[in-house]
Order: C-alpha cells, then structure tokens, then sequence
C-alpha cells in the first residue's frame, strides 16, 4: 500500500515561506501553527508577494532549523549511532534551544534526553579513543548548559546534567581499585630499565600470549617471582603497555610521561611492542589510532611532513619493520592508496615514488598499478 504524500518543502498548497539565513522552505501555515504558536505570531505578509512569511533567526545553526521543519511535518529526527554522535553535542544542543525557543515540547524534550544520554555516553570505557578528538568540543558544548553564561535552557535541565557528571566521574573514580604497580596479591615483578613493576600474572597472560607462555610449565619464568625484560626496549613504551593492561584506557594510559611527540610515531612503536609481546588487544587500540592518523595525513595534509612520510616507510618502505601481524601494512597502504591523488601533490612523496625510494617492492608494484588505473580514468 502506498504511503501518504509528505509535504515537507513542497509548494504543492504551501502558503507560506519560512526563511533563515540563505534557506527558504516551502511550508504550511496550518501544519506550523498546530506545532507552534509561536510561528502563527511571526507570521507577516510580503506585499510583494502577497505571500505569508516567516523570518526565523539567523543566529541559529541552519541544520537545526531544519530538524525542527520536519518534525513539524512528522520527519523523524535522526541521531548518528553511536559514538558517531558524540561529535554532535553543540548540534543537539542547538536544537533543544531552537525547539526551546518556538515551544515544540516534544521535540525539546527529545533532544533533552538526546544532550543526556551523550553526556552520560561521553564518559562510557568504550568510547575512550573518541575523547582525544572531541574533549575540547564537549567541554565548551558543556558550558553552553552549566557554565556562567548557560542561556536557553532550563534549572532541571542543568541540574539533571550535573547530576549526570557527577555520577559518572564518580563511578569512574571508585568504581574499581587500580593495582596497577600495587604489591597487593602481587605473584610476579617484572624490571626492565630503571623500573621495577609489581604485577599479576593472570592479568599478564590474559592480556599477552607472550606472557601466558612465559607462564606456563616448562619454561623458567614460570617459577620464578622476578623477570627481566631487559633493556633493548623503550622502557617508557613497556610502563604504558603494562598501565593498559590494567586500566584498559588507551587514550588516557598510552603516552603519559612519554617523551614521543608525535602522535603516530608513538602509535606505530606501541603497536611493534604489542606485536611482540602478541597483546592483541593494545594491538588493536594502537592500530586503530595509527591507521586514523595516517589517513587524516594522507587526505588533509598538504604537503605531507617529512616525519609523517618517515613512518609510512617505516611501515610500507624499502627497509618496513618485519610485522608478526601484517594488517597495519595493509590498512596503511590502503589509505595511501584511497588519498592517491592527495599525498602524490606532496612534493618529497613524488620523488621518492619516482626513484623507487618510498614503497617496498610488492607496495610499489600495487600502487604503480593503482597510478595506472587512475591515468586510464
């Protein structure tokens, strides 16, 4: 059976204009007054026209003008899935405004509980590798709701947010002990460096078959109480490798009181020591990080730096580390290969692809082909 027509935006009987910055919408008086009283008072004829219009407020993001049209006319609002939506807290909150303004409680009341559940999501463990990117845009979306000059919206709205806060830092303070370095049912010390670590041999092996194997009969370390891992590896990487074992928080254990600055030099070192020591999950994280790094590089930067060019070759290059897990060179030199066009306007790239310098032989061979594909477009 066919579905009713929706008129949103089609001048099909419209009798009116709703206009807002460059936008205009085809709309209808009756459809919009049911909503909004509001609308009904702001209507005012164009005697040019002799059309009804509406002059909505330009201050207000257009995307959210938009949100509350439809809604009017039954569209359903759609919020990205999570934790696509987190990047989306100034938007949500522009809309409760904008459904504030013109009195549309449903709406409101939906993107109320839209702005809650995101706050209350923004602290989930899942979505820590989210936080580094939108920190400083949730905190100033925040203040838009509890700073000193929150306008728009309501006490029991501020209050409910607070609350959320509060609850959620709460739990994430107390709702566990870090034994972490902690000689509480410690059963191993691990010392490399000038470090001496006090663990636990189940989280150990549950996290790194390197260590589950380490521990098994057969082998010396499992009866000793002490294992040097020696000193050819970072020290610093190995303390945020074992912090992670523990907290399980890549975004806020990997890289603290580490001297590597550059982001993905760092990831690329955590993931060859996950590698090593076979911690699928660090593995992953670091992945996960690098990977996101490498194409925002790839797609954004023009030119590439020369320090990010030095870890694509650390990766996909004439002299690439020798990885136990080979989905990093893959996903790497994918990126290369979606942004094909963007990295070869880098000047240093180009050349380095023309004398052969930049890609091992399989990865220049794959992206010469794919250089050739493109010419043939």
């Amino acid at each position: 059976m066919a579905q009713p027509r929706n008129y949103f935006n089609d001048m099909s009987f419209a009798d009116v204009v709703v206009k807002f910055g460059k936008h205009e919408v085809h709309a209808h008086r009756v459809i919009l007054a049911r909503c909004s009283a509001q609308f009904e008072k702001e209507m005012i004829i164009d005697p040019e026209t002799d059309m009804a219009v509406i002059n909505l407020k330009a201050t207000y993001d257009a995307k959210a003008i938009y949100v509350m049209l439809k809604h009017c006319y039954g569209i359903a609002w759609k919020i990205p899935s999570t934790p696509a939506y987190l990047y989306d807290f100034d938007f949500v909150l522009t809309d409760y405004n904008v459904a504030n303004t013109y009195g549309i409680s449903d709406l409101h009341q939906q993107a109320r509980k839209f702005c809650c559940n995101l706050v209350s999501d923004f602290f989930l463990p899942q979505y820590c590798n989210y936080r580094e990117m939108i920190t400083s845009p949730f905190i100033r979306a925040l203040m838009r709701v509890l700073g000193p000059t929150a306008v728009g919206v309501s006490d029991s709205f501020q209050e409910e947010v607070f609350e959320i806060v509060c609850h959620v830092q709460n739990l994430t303070q107390h709702s566990h002990r870090d034994y972490f370095n902690n000689e509480t049912f410690s059963d191993i010390i691990l010392k490399f460096g000038n470090f001496k670590i006090h663990a636990h041999k189940v989280i150990l092996a549950s996290n790194s078959t390197w260590f589950e194997k380490a521990f098994s009969s057969g082998f010396s370390e499992a009866t000793q109480t002490t294992i040097d891992l020696g000193n050819e590896e970072d020290p610093n990487l190995l303390f945020a490798m074992l912090n992670h074992f523990y907290n399980d928080d890549y975004n806020n254990h990997i890289g603290q009181n580490n001297p590597i600055r550059d982001h993905s030099t760092l990831h690329l070192e955590i993931f060859l020591l996950a590698d090593m020591y076979d911690a699928p999950c660090l593995r992953d994280a670091a992945k996960q990080r690098f990977i996101q790094g490498m194409t925002n590089a790839a797609k954004w930067h023009s030119p590439i730096h020369d320090e990010q060019i030095e870890v694509f070759q650390r990766v996909v290059g004439l002299d690439a580390v020798q990885f136990a897990d080979v989905s990093l060179q893959e996903e790497t030199f994918g990126a290369l290969e979606m942004y094909v066009r963007e990295i070869m306007q880098t000047p240093r790239v180009a050349m380095l692809v023309g004398r052969g310098e930049m890609f091992s032989q399989e990865f220049a061979e794959r992206f010469a082909r794919k250089i050739s594909a493109l010419l043939e477009c």
